[in-house]
């Protein structure tokens, strides 16, 4: 009978993380997901790094109801905000959920033909509204590191190109909303980061 030591080294990863903490913070996540619970976690912290790991999923659907909830618990408004328990697990993990949205972003926008299907496309819409919810909190975006803002703007900036190239009218639309969440970080986000 195989030890339980063995049985977790049989496990293949979901992600390769390469030493990305964003995507082991999501494996860590997704873990918890399937049972694999740190007891000494509140459940509000668990549900939140799920939440976020989510995000990640290779199923459009799943990606969406976790962007939903996000935008679910920004939808209270900062002022309100820090009065509700799940908005401050929300905001000691800003940094995880831009990463993660960066990186879906990237994976979503890489070729633009793909943003034609509607789950993709859906998907695609998601990820900008939340980012668009987010730049309602300058507290939020005032605590991200240079580095994350770096690679999130970055990243709208290629997609912004790619989608107002696209011939295809519900994509070329997209780049008004990028566009606009350019702006908006550039206005919320804490200036000495953005212009460094």
């Amino acid at each position: 009978m195989p030890s339980q030591a063995d049985s977790k080294a049989q496990d293949p990863p979901s992600r390769i993380t390469n030493g990305h903490p964003a995507l082991e913070a999501a494996n860590a996540a997704g873990s918890a997901a399937h049972g694999e619970t740190d007891p000494a976690q509140p459940n509000g912290e668990d549900d939140i790094t799920i939440t976020i790991s989510s995000i990640l999923s290779s199923d459009p659907t799943r990606s969406v109801e976790a962007l939903k909830k996000v935008q679910r618990i920004l939808s209270v408004g900062p002022e309100a905000g820090p009065s509700y328990p799940e908005y401050r697990e929300l905001a000691e993990h800003t940094e995880g959920l831009i990463e993660t949205i960066t990186l879906q972003m990237a994976h979503v926008f890489e070729r633009p033909e793909d943003l034609v299907p509607d789950e993709n496309f859906r998907l695609a819409k998601h990820l900008i509204q939340t980012l668009n919810n987010f730049c309602d909190h300058s507290f939020l975006a005032e605590s991200l590191t240079v580095d994350i803002l770096t690679s999130l703007l970055e990243e709208l900036a290629v997609r912004l190109l790619e989608t107002d190239d696209s011939h295809v009218k519900k994509v070329k639309d997209l780049s008004r909303f990028i566009n606009m969440i350019i702006l908006r970080l550039f206005a919320t986000g804490r200036r000495m980061s953005i212009f460094r």
